[in-house]
């Protein structure tokens, strides 16, 4: 449970940091490496950010799920509610996500696909 009531579980080997002063700026910013499947409180004028790697998604209050380990070649982000944008340092456009997609980033190519997936894989 984050300071803001969001909600987040970490699978094994899964790191989470955020600032102590977590949500009084203008965003929620947290830092994940590995995985992590979050439910994010609604608060339009805090965006809540989780960078992972090369790739920063922003979300406004949604459940998504974000696998971003250090030493896998591909990171990806797959939305279970809600919309999120994400946004890959090298590609500077947002993609957004709705429910039932899911964008995958490959670190070494800098190129992202983005699909249609069943949200309960």
């Amino acid at each position: 449970m984050l300071p803001d009531n969001s909600k987040v579980w970490l699978n094994s080997g899964s790191e989470l940091s955020f600032q102590s002063e977590f949500g009084r700026d203008k965003a929620r910013l947290v830092k994940l490496n590995g995985e992590g499947y979050f439910e994010v409180a609604h608060d339009s004028a805090h965006p809540f950010v989780v960078k992972s790697g090369k790739l920063s998604t922003t979300v406004y209050g949604t459940s998504f799920n974000v696998r971003a380990y250090e030493n896998e070649r591909l990171s990806t982000v797959s939305v279970n509610s809600g919309r999120v944008g994400v946004v890959a340092s090298a590609i500077k456009t947002a993609v957004f996500l709705l429910p039932k997609d899911k964008l995958t980033y490959d670190k070494k190519n800098d190129e992202i696909t983005k699909a249609t997936v069943n949200p309960d894989d």
